[in-house]
């Protein structure tokens, strides 16, 4: 639902510590916490743990901190192919890994999926299966908002987590107005034939 990507501060949390040149480095679903439920939900992001390894880009040293997160070993399942391929965190990293939590919550699945060799292996080489292709209901529209937060050129992606975050949800809110419309269509239309006929 539309709200949902709204009301969790998933988004919020990012984006403030990027602006604040801190990157997560490992965001998966396990360092995500949701507390309560609705409009009273919250959600704290945890285990910045290499948040501190961000890298040059973040005024860390070059030969201290920057090859240190060079070598830390990320959840493969999330991390974006440049991660894998040694480079540091960067807000681009950040956004990959919300696009796979999007992707993995709306299928069920994580883009890529088999043993973790082979899974690196696909996400270093190609693009991210189609979400629709692990569910059939996932509209072409919420395909398209994650193909670019899973794109493998970090520049491809969203610039910001509140970017991707928000394109989810016009998509979700547009979604839910065509379907009001096709439920209430028919309703208004049998009252308008009701209401002819009565005349």
């Amino acid at each position: 639902p539309r709200d949902t990507f709204q009301d969790l501060n998933l988004r919020a949390a990012l984006d403030t510590t990027h602006a604040h040149g801190v990157t997560h480095g490992d965001l998966t679903a396990k360092n995500v916490l949701v507390t309560g439920t609705g409009p009273e939900a919250a959600v704290t992001v945890i285990d910045f743990g290499l948040a501190l390894l961000g890298g040059d880009d973040h005024g860390n040293d070059e030969a201290g901190a920057s090859a240190l997160a060079r070598r830390v070993v990320v959840t493969p399942e999330y991390a974006s192919p440049e991660r894998l391929r040694g480079a540091a965190a960067s807000p681009a990293s950040d956004v990959y890994a919300l696009a796979v939590l999007a992707y993995r919550l709306l299928t069920g699945h994580h883009p890529f999926d088999g043993d973790r060799r082979v899974l690196m292996q696909a996400r270093l080489t190609g693009e991210a299966p189609a979400a629709s292709t692990r569910h059939a209901a996932v509209p072409a529209a919420v395909d398209a908002v994650l193909a670019r937060g899973l794109a493998s050129a970090p520049g491809d992606r969203p610039s910001r987590a509140g970017d991707l975050v928000a394109q989810l949800a016009e998509v979700a809110g547009a979604l839910a107005q065509a379907r009001w419309r096709r439920q209430e269509a028919p309703r208004r239309f049998g009252l308008a034939l009701t209401l002819a006929l009565g005349a």
